[in-house]
């Protein structure tokens, strides 16, 4: 008698965590199971994608997590690799906003959206006086009489003026989900900021409680800051949740693409090109129009509510250079002292923001090197992906080079491009989602997990799969 089979596709982070702990617990409970995961790429790792070469460590996608949510530095912890957990540089501990061509510091002291001291937000150009003075009355806006979800431009437009949303969070917002905010949903996206006007009814209220209890509490486990990432690169943990999978007996395959799935009474039966898998359950962890396409003739219901949940395409764009060709016209050497910039939707560039990966995070370029990455395409340029190589290539050149006042050419460029990448979480994504799985829970065998869902982070990511390996335990 053959011991109960799971099968996971996609070997992106999800699938990975996925597979990982439904392996580990169910040896731990002496419970026989097959666990096999699948990915149709060579590679594993999804978005995660890290290039090494000769000193460089280039992210072609995301670059790092976030510590607030603990699912990542858990993981690393279980996996014995917390050790090789890095935050960002703090001798260079600040970011831009680009505004009429000219790169401007986003205030100290703002958390995500809303700005926690005075003298940074009093002294910044970014705003006018009338809209720092727009924003100094938000604890009198009264809250929101309707509950529900809502845009995050109507939200913080309500709550900080037109201003305070086109400067401070728009383009903070575009930089993390490659969105618009006049379609992203609050409650799908940063929920904490309706949680915020509900229980303080004020969201600069509520930002100078929490920084007030943030001081009194311990400090955190592992590296300081919001951001970490790797010493290696991200990859690492991509390849230590394998390595980990692969002992606990998982099996892995690459090069290995899903071509059609049977849900049957006894099981599911899945066709895998060049031989059949059969087992008791199927872990979907692929975006959500490839999820859609694999169970349209079993539940096209539930294909139809995936095929809704919109993605926009992305494209990552980093450039080489030697510092000491960094120089402006007047010859002085161009200041890369920050982690880069993010552009607002105003300014009408052609990039999203800008990373200094070099000023960023230590260890990542050889002696006397710089590494700028780009980030282009995101909702409102869709037609990224139809441009060639070279020309996206000098696209992001071009805009890197008129915003920071330099000529340089880079003596090596990366392009990694990210088709239909970004899931786009609307306004009643949330309950969306719920009614999607109650859909879901009438199809006995068949389970979903990934960034499509409940967060597009990493650590969003990891929970997401293990939430769905212990579904599929009990």
């Amino acid at each position: 008698m053959r011991p109960p089979g799971i099968l996971i596709v996609g070997g992106g982070i999800t699938g990975l965590a996925a597979a990982r702990k439904l392996a580990v617990e169910a040896r731990q409970q002496n419970r026989p199971l097959a666990v096999e995961l699948i990915e149709s790429e060579n590679r594993l790792g999804g978005k995660i994608r890290t290039e090494r070469e000769d000193g460089y460590v280039v992210e072609g996608g995301p670059d790092a997590f976030i510590s607030i949510k603990p699912a990542a530095m858990a993981l690393c912890r279980t996996l014995g690799i917390s050790d090789h957990v890095v935050g960002t540089d703090p001798r260079h501990q600040k970011t831009f906003i680009i505004k009429n061509g000219k790169m401007l510091a986003i205030p100290g002291g703002m958390t995500t959206f809303v700005p926690t001291e005075i003298a940074p937000f009093i002294s910044t150009p970014l705003l006018s006086w009338f809209a720092k003075a727009r924003i100094g009355l938000e604890p009198f806006i009264p809250r929101r009489a309707a509950d529900g979800d809502v845009t995050m431009a109507e939200f913080f437009t309500r709550r900080l003026g037109r201003a305070g949303y086109e400067w401070l969070v728009e383009p903070l917002l575009a930089g993390i989900y490659a969105g618009d905010g006049r379609a992203l949903g609050l409650a799908g996206t940063f929920p904490r900021y309706l949680e915020m006007e509900r229980e303080h009814g004020s969201l600069l209220r509520a930002a100078f409680a929490a920084r007030a209890a943030a001081a009194k509490a311990p400090p955190p486990k592992g590296p300081p800051g919001l951001f970490l990432s790797m010493r290696d690169g991200l990859c690492e943990m991509v390849d230590s949740v394998a390595a980990a999978a692969r002992e606990a007996g998982v099996t892995i395959s690459t090069g290995t693409a899903l071509r059609g799935l049977v849900f049957e009474s006894g099981g599911v039966r899945a066709d895998l090109g060049d031989r059949a898998w059969q087992g008791d359950a199927v872990l979907l962890c692929t975006p959500a129009f490839v999820s859609a396409d694999l169970i349209a003739e079993r539940a096209p219901v539930v294909a139809g509510m995936l095929r809704r949940i919109p993605y926009v395409s992305t494209v990552t764009a980093t450039f080489a250079f030697d510092q000491r060709a960094l120089i402006d016209a007047s010859g002085r050497a161009v200041s890369l002292d920050g982690y880069g910039f993010v552009v607002p939707r105003p300014e009408q560039r052609q990039i999203i923001a800008c990373t200094w990966t070099s000023s960023k995070w230590p260890g990542r370029v050889p002696p006397g090197k710089a590494l700028i990455r780009c980030y282009l395409g995101g909702a409102g340029h869709e037609d990224v992906l139809q441009r060639a190589d070279d020309d996206l290539a000098e696209v992001a050149l071009g805009e890197v080079r008129k915003i920071m006042g330099m000529s340089a050419s880079p003596e090596r460029v990366w392009l990694h491009r990210w088709p239909d990448a970004m899931p786009q979480y609307l306004v009643g994504h949330p309950e969306r989602i719920a009614t999607l799985g109650e859909r879901i829970r009438e199809i006995p065998g068949l389970h979903l997990a990934g960034a499509a869902y409940r967060g597009i982070g990493i650590p969003d990511c990891i929970q997401d799969g293990e939430a769905a390996a212990a579904r599929i335990l009990s």
